[in-house]
């Protein structure tokens, strides 16, 4: 359809829009509200050469300045961050029988630095965050015990979050809304497409018998009553 004619379809189910937006938003804020909160406790760490104290050590030291096999080395410290068995390791290390359920763990590797940054997410934010400084600790001796010529030092220790990473009811609104706009235009569109496609009929049709800026005005239509008899 052409632009006069999607806003003449719009014109007539605009109600259909406000409709959509309205139960979007409100299934939005509904189901978030219905949702666990979750707290996410941040950790970096710094993946550096060992100074050595013999001539080989101290080659080797200066050969992981090279970027790549740093970069590597730090991909290595993610991996071991978030293996399941780190994670059992550090649980035990709190005293808890197995990992708890419920949280999750996440490491990436910092851009264009030799640190990576750890995320453990769950519903207490004082558990996520012992959870996050033994999983620190642990994955740290383990990469330790690999490479004896590496260090790693906390570059941001874990800290106890105090608000939760779910979205709050304001964007949560604003999320539902903006689908339900989308749905709504759609279901606008499709439901004023026919009526469109009778004007544009019609008016062609008048253009042909009558003066060039005669306009087709569409009634709604009658109403049929059947009659007995």
């Amino acid at each position: 359809m052409e632009g006069n004619a999607l806003l003449r379809s719009l014109r007539s189910t605009w109600w259909i829009v406000v409709l959509a937006v309205v139960a979007g938003a409100g299934a939005a804020v509904f189901l978030g509200a219905r949702q666990e909160l979750r707290y996410q406790s941040i950790s970096s760490f710094v993946v550096s050469p060992r100074p050595g104290d013999t001539a080989s050590s101290i080659t080797e030291s200066v050969r992981t300045l090279d970027p790549a096999r740093a970069r590597a080395l730090v991909s290595t410290y993610v991996e071991i961050l978030t293996s399941a068995a780190t994670q059992s390791e550090a649980a035990a290390a709190l005293g808890r029988g197995a990992f708890p359920a419920g949280y999750r763990v996440e490491a990436v590797v910092a851009p264009e630095a030799y640190v990576a940054e750890m995320r453990v997410t769950g519903p207490v934010p004082a558990e996520a965050a012992a959870l996050s400084g033994a999983i620190g600790t642990v994955a740290s001796a383990r990469f330790v015990a690999l490479y004896p010529i590496y260090a790693i030092g906390p570059l941001d220790p874990a800290s106890v979050p105090t608000r939760p990473v779910n979205r709050g009811p304001i964007e949560t609104a604003a999320l539902g809304g903006a689908l339900g706009l989308a749905a709504g235009l759609g279901l606008a569109l499709l439901a004023g497409a026919p009526r469109a496609r009778r004007r544009r009929r019609m008016q062609q049709r008048l253009e042909a018998y009558a003066t060039p800026d005669a306009t087709v005005t569409l009634f709604p239509a009658e109403r049929r009553v059947s009659r007995a008899g």
